[in-house]
């Protein structure tokens, strides 16, 4: 039986600032830098992980309408809260212990190996409340954190081992991530909180391709789009 593989995504909306900086950057990364996951994929921050349904459009105007009803439902100012997510004006270089294992050099340990740049971002209590509403209507969607927007990281179950020793190598050696986290504060640096980055949108995307080798994109398809600040659909 045929599946689709769908996954909700909070974005910017397609004319925000933000969302043509982030893509910018994303862009001039793979050219300059190197293709990393988040090359992959255009400017988000997941709401949920990647979740099967069977191939029939019913199924995916199912959970379209799923989403509309919960959507609604949360859709209530609360306390005054702002509706709206935000995002930090500062990038954040995640770094993380790490051992690696070489014939050569046999086992060495790296304390702060850098592993994730990203862009932080707050979520109102809403969409946690509407992710988590829909994973107890289907068992098979994970919610995430919806926490940040990723500028790069290496997840790349493909690669060729040389392919993931020269990645190593560039983090190790070159400072690979580092020079990205520097070019990401000058190119974020004067972000604010204002209307212009504030208006974002929750989308239900279906992945159609999924790009495999390293540097290959996925594709999307777009189901539908609300507006994260009132809920209303677009």
């Amino acid at each position: 039986m045929t599946t689709r593989e769908l996954i909700l995504y909070l974005e910017p909306t397609p004319t925000s600032p933000l969302r043509s900086r982030v893509q910018k950057f994303l862009d001039d990364a793979r050219a300059d830098f190197y293709p990393t996951t988040a090359c992959k994929y255009e400017c988000h921050c997941t709401m949920t992980g990647f979740f099967t349904v069977p191939g029939e459009e019913s199924q995916v105007q199912r959970v379209t309408d799923t989403l509309d009803r919960l959507l609604h439902s949360n859709s209530g100012n609360r306390d005054g809260i702002s509706n709206s997510p935000t995002i930090e004006t500062t990038p954040l270089l995640v770094k993380k212990p790490r051992t690696f294992v070489t014939e050569l050099e046999g086992a060495t340990r790296i304390e702060d190996y850098p592993v994730h740049l990203l862009l932080p971002v707050s979520a109102p209590s809403r969409l946690h409340d509407v992710v988590r509403d829909f994973a107890l209507e289907y068992s098979i969607v994970r919610p995430k954190a919806i926490n940040h927007i990723s500028l790069a990281y290496w997840d790349e179950p493909h690669a060729t081992n040389d392919q993931t020793l020269e990645w190593h190598r560039l983090v190790l050696h070159e400072r690979l991530m580092d020079r990205m986290y520097e070019t990401a504060l000058n190119a974020f640096k004067d972000i604010s909180n204002t209307a212009d980055y504030t208006e974002w949108d929750i989308v239900l995307y279906e992945r159609t391709c999924k790009g495999i080798d390293v540097g290959s994109r996925h594709r999307f398809l777009e189901h539908a789009r609300w507006s994260a600040s009132s809920f209303s659909r677009s």
